[in-house]
């Protein structure tokens, strides 16, 4: 059974999964009266716009510990009966098999993408894959990985902004918004 925060979780992956598709089927489409004019009818060649842009597209994890579900040890104890039974580990690591508690072992909680905005380490990505993170890790195309710290997050239109600390960074080169 689907918990309510795995499903608002894939439902939110879903919304972002839709709306980079959305970005997509308007980016061809913008790239349409070209084509016909042209009257190949093919798909235009985005190699150029990857090695434009892709050294300034991040990856981006979140860590987040583990965390008490409430209670004076956590959940209903006939629930950590069954769990234990049936060999179980406790979500937030609890009744952990590899012994311990597990609340301090950081748990990868979510995975997305970005987009390096400055040159010293701005970077925008979505609210949703931040929200309730301990830890926030960046990783450049070329393997370089930094620890980021949260800016700013707004839930309504799904954007963040963390900052990692570094100089000199591949940029994206945002749009005029008087243009569109």
């Amino acid at each position: 059974m689907t918990s309510f925060t795995d499903f608002v979780a894939q439902r939110s992956d879903r919304r972002a999964s839709l709306r980079w598709a959305l970005f997509a089927a308007l980016t061809v489409a913008a790239a349409a009266p070209s084509l016909a004019a042209s009257g190949k009818g093919e798909l235009p060649d985005f190699t150029e716009l990857v090695e434009k842009v892709g050294p300034s597209v991040v990856s981006v994890r979140t860590l987040e510990r583990g965390k008490p579900l409430g209670g004076v040890h956590g959940a209903d104890p006939n629930m950590e009966e069954f769990l234990k039974r049936f060999g179980i580990p406790m979500p937030g690591g609890r009744n952990n098999p590899r012994g311990g508690d597990g609340d301090d072992e950081p748990q990868q909680r979510g995975v997305g993408s970005g987009f390096i905005l400055t040159a010293d380490g701005f970077v925008m990505t979505n609210a949703h894959v931040v929200e309730g993170a301990d830890e926030v890790l960046v990783t450049l195309t070329d393997k370089r990985e930094f620890k980021a710290r949260i800016v700013g997050a707004d839930k309504r239109t799904d954007v963040a902004v963390v900052k990692i600390e570094a100089a000199g960074l591949p940029t994206i080169r945002a749009g005029d918004v008087s243009k569109l």
